[in-house]
């Protein structure tokens, strides 16, 4: 929610420094993640690291978390199973994907809508598939106070009544996922790739990729731990 100050709150001048400081603050703690977290770890992709500086992460974190919202830590959200994951993690598998703005993305598991926003900024169309109507209604509304208009929200169900399925260029597990489900492999155009985090404790970062043959391609980019708070999902009906 955007809260616009009257005249009277700036013309007492403590307020007006105080919210000057904030401000000031936040875009030195944005950059610093940038160049101190992403970037050092060979995140070089200058459209990823543009993205992850123009999307203010720290409006989809909880406000219990707002002061970590830069932290290089894993954020809990709403949904129990999905996290704003740490700010080089995002920027690692942001730039193995190679999204190009003409690519259509299915992102799976909305969270808080962090990485549906983010992946607006490098393709062309997101479709966010939410666990709740709530998750949705949420995430769509910090969206919107952020004029972010190429995100399209539906829900997830396990029952016939599921989205018809559709063909991406791009897929973003949000989720965890014990391995890449088969029907969301199915829906990968030629070319396509997938990426998640997948295992149980431990987890791999892979990229999967359907290749013009037909065949899939895996690539394992690296390992990493799962946040406590997180559910690994096993199946998925669409």
């Amino acid at each position: 929610m955007i809260v616009i100050k009257s005249r009277l709150y700036y013309a007492y001048p403590e307020n007006a420094y105080r919210s000057m400081t904030n401000t000031i603050h936040t875009e030195e703690a944005r950059q610093n993640m940038i160049h101190q977290q992403i970037r050092t770890w060979d995140v070089e992709d200058e459209r990823v690291l543009s993205a992850l500086s123009f999307i203010p992460r720290e409006r989809f974190v909880p406000p219990a978390y707002r002061a970590l919202a830069f932290a290089d830590m894993d954020i809990p959200t709403a949904s129990e199973d999905v996290c704003i994951l740490r700010p080089m993690l995002m920027g690692r598998l942001l730039q193995a994907l190679a999204i190009q703005p003409t690519d259509i993305v299915l992102d799976v598991g909305t969270g808080s809508g962090y990485a549906a926003a983010v992946l607006s900024v490098l393709a062309r169309k997101v479709i966010s598939m939410a666990d709740t109507p709530l998750d949705a209604a949420a995430a769509k509304s910090t969206l919107e106070s952020l004029n972010v208009e190429s995100v399209e929200f539906t829900i997830h169900s396990n029952s016939l009544n599921a989205p018809e399925r559709s063909l991406y260029d791009v897929i973003w597990l949000s989720k965890y996922w014990s391995k890449f489900p088969e029907d969301l492999k199915i829906q990968l155009r030629r070319g396509g790739r997938m990426i998640g985090l997948i295992g149980e404790k431990y987890l791999q970062a892979v990229l999967l990729t359907h290749l013009q043959d037909g065949s899939f391609k895996t690539q394992v980019l690296f390992e990493t731990q799962r946040p406590t708070q997180a559910h690994t999902a096993t199946h998925f009906i669409f």
